[in-house]
């Protein structure tokens, strides 16, 4: 179960993983500031 879900996602293209890794980072940054200037106001 877990070890063929590790085995695939390393199989899949690093390129591609990255890239969304990073999507996905800044998407959570992003609405961290949103939330936080909420916040403050």
């Amino acid at each position: 179960g877990w070890e063929t879900r590790v085995k695939i996602v390393t199989k899949a293209p690093a390129a591609r993983t990255a890239m969304t890794d990073t999507r996905l980072m800044m998407l959570r940054v992003v609405m961290g500031l949103i939330q936080v200037q909420k916040q403050k106001k």
